[in-house]
């Protein structure tokens, strides 16, 4: 039987030291030492479909305090991801078995519902881990659009009561201000008012990746998608190609590939070219519960979990009002918290300014504490008592 009980004050201590030297900007990209990373195949979600795979990281001395699944979000590498794969080391350094499971249609860039099975796919197998090793109850940590099946995980009448905490991290609420924001760079708060925030304009091609099935496309689907994903391989996690002609230059050979039939449409996906938010538009108008599946709120109301909601105010993949959002979508009695910080972007972190340090190192430390707790049943704990 499982036991559920917290780790010593001394344990927490030490775990939060861990995450507090790595994941903090003064650590650049260097990856903590100490770590054994396992490959495992957990098995299908139904027959004919893929085998899903998965990443274990855990403590090289064996010992772990606590488990945690980390949903990964839309990423052709997934949990090989170079960013996703430190994270999880710097989590498993800090005492955590971390289990990571590859979500198929993900990796295509696409947001489906079959990336809810498979997380709880990854769930059982955590699950089964923890209890073999008299842990407490695994929490659920999710990246960016991985909300979505993690809240889904939460929601579900067998896994949900299972589930010690949910920490996300730059996720969403409404999955078509989203994508919206994607194209057009603008952010809406709850009450309707204009927020400034920073876009990163390279997402465009993966909006159009989801929208192909519901456009009029003159030729090969699959083709363009593809052309449209590679663009974002070449683009993803670098600022130096956010101005046009740097994207432009990056798009002409792909562009040039394609049937000339296809480059039209090619063009207006990838941002570069004007009519990106018309066919958006005309899309959802045509199909509107097309993305029905991917709205947050349908899943936050069940969740019964305690969740921590941590998001950048630079974020600019997903901006930050979405946190706000997610927050009030969640019941008014589970144990629920927004925590906004300067330090961490979508994609990066940096130095907080000389002005901002004090208010940001506190930030960082509420958000340590919260990962810490969050993965050995205890977050929410000193709140309710």
């Amino acid at each position: 039987m499982r036991t559920d009980v917290t780790p010593s004050p001394l344990a927490r201590q030490r775990a939060a030291a861990t995450l507090v030297r790595w994941l903090g900007p003064w650590a650049g990209l260097a990856v903590p030492p100490g770590v054994r990373r396992t490959a495992l195949v957990l098995g299908r979600t139904a027959p004919g479909a893929p085998p899903v795979r998965a990443s274990l990281y855990e403590p090289a001395s064996g010992r772990s305090l606590g488990a945690y699944l980390v949903s990964p979000g839309l990423h052709y590498a997934g949990p090989d991801d170079p960013r996703h794969d430190r994270f999880c080391r710097v989590l498993a350094a800090a005492g955590f078995s971390v289990l990571s499971p590859f979500l198929d249609d993900f990796l295509g860039l696409r947001v489906a519902p079959a990336a809810i099975d498979e997380l709880a796919l990854g769930w059982r197998a955590l699950c089964d881990l923890a209890a073999q090793r008299r842990l407490p109850r695994p929490g659920v940590f999710s990246i960016s659009f991985g909300s979505l099946p993690a809240l889904a995980l939460g929601a579900h009448p067998e896994h949900g009561p299972e589930v010690g905490a949910l920490v996300l991290f730059g996720g969403y609420a409404e999955f078509r201000a989203a994508i919206r924001f994607a194209l057009s760079g603008r952010a809406y708060a709850s009450d309707g008012a204009r927020v400034s925030v920073p876009h990163d304009p390279s997402n465009a091609p993966a909006v159009f990746v989801n929208l192909a099935t519901l456009l009029d496309v003159p030729g090969d689907r699959a083709l363009l998608a593809r052309a449209w994903v590679e663009l974002c391989q070449r683009t993803w996690g670098r600022r130096e190609t956010w101005p046009r002609a740097r994207r432009l230059a990056l798009a002409e050979p792909l562009a040039a590939r394609l049937p000339a039939a296809l480059r039209g449409l090619f063009w207006i996906g990838t941002g570069l070219e004007a009519g990106g938010e018309a066919l958006l538009e005309a899309a959802l108008a045509r199909r509107p519960d097309a993305f029905a599946f991917a709205e947050a709120p349908r899943y936050a109301a069940r969740v019964r979990a305690p969740v921590a909601i941590v998001h950048g105010r630079d974020d600019d993949v997903i901006p930050w009002p979405e946190a706000e959002k997610l927050h009030a979508a969640l019941p008014h009695d589970v144990d629920k918290q927004v925590l906004l910080t300067g330090i961490y972007a979508h994609n990066r972190a940096s130095v907080p300014g000389a002005g901002a340090l004090a208010r940001e190192v506190a930030a960082l430390a509420r958000v340590v504490y919260a990962l810490v707790d969050g993965g050995t049943g205890g977050l929410g704990r000193e709140r309710a008592t």
